[in-house]
């Protein structure tokens, strides 16, 4: 789609210090990482006024409370899906 990855994390620990520290445009958030619930980490890339989508097997109903208003990527997803996706986050807020 034309990006580039700035990071992965595997676990909550290593998401928690690149939303703190990573220079990137845009964040792809799976909702449960290795169990854990991925919101502080979303707190955080909020916080830095960042844009982000999550990605889910459980759809929409999986999103925390807060951010029921963001895109919700449901797991499998094709590339048609992940671009349309990051075009909406990407769009300014008005």
């Amino acid at each position: 789609l034309g990006h580039d990855v700035a990071a992965e994390a595997g676990n909550i620990a290593d998401a928690l210090k690149l939303a703190k520290t990573a220079d990137f445009g845009l964040a792809i958030l799976d909702i449960n990482v290795g169990g854990v619930r991925i919101e502080p980490v979303a707190e955080i890339i909020h916080s830095r006024r960042l844009p982000f989508v999550f990605a889910s097997g459980c759809g929409a109903a999986g999103l925390p409370v807060k951010y029921r208003d963001r895109t919700v990527l449901q797991k499998p997803f094709v590339s048609k899906q992940l671009a349309e996706a990051i075009a909406a986050a990407l769009q300014p807020i008005v």
